[in-house]
């Protein structure tokens, strides 16, 4: 009789260290993955904006570099005569389509 007791009393005792050791445990666990996963996610997102305006920077200084060029180029010659060729181009294009691109119309 004694020893039912004796072994009801030590799996009661078990039962209740282990709760009192995993309870704790499983709360710091979940505090400690919430605050690790927050940290990475802002780290990550400063590292990304930091990279995003590194990249409009250079952009910014090629433009700014490519500027005077490209007013110059704009402003060619060569470059007139191949805008307005293809103009006309286009214009002809557009005008040898115009028939194919009615709407049938049934009768």
């Amino acid at each position: 009789m004694f020893e039912a007791i004796r072994s009801r009393l030590q799996l009661k005792l078990i039962f209740a260290f282990v709760l009192v050791l995993l309870i704790p445990t499983a709360i710091i666990a979940f505090y400690s993955i919430s605050t690790t996963t927050g940290i990475l996610a802002e780290k990550t997102r400063d590292d990304q904006l930091r990279s995003a305006r590194r990249t409009a920077v250079s952009i910014e200084n090629f433009l700014g570099r490519a500027r005077s060029d490209v007013l110059m180029l704009s402003q060619a010659a060569p470059v007139n005569e191949y805008l307005t060729a293809s103009d006309a181009t286009t214009r002809q294009f557009v005008r040898a389509q115009r028939p194919h691109l009615q709407p049938n119309r049934i009768s």
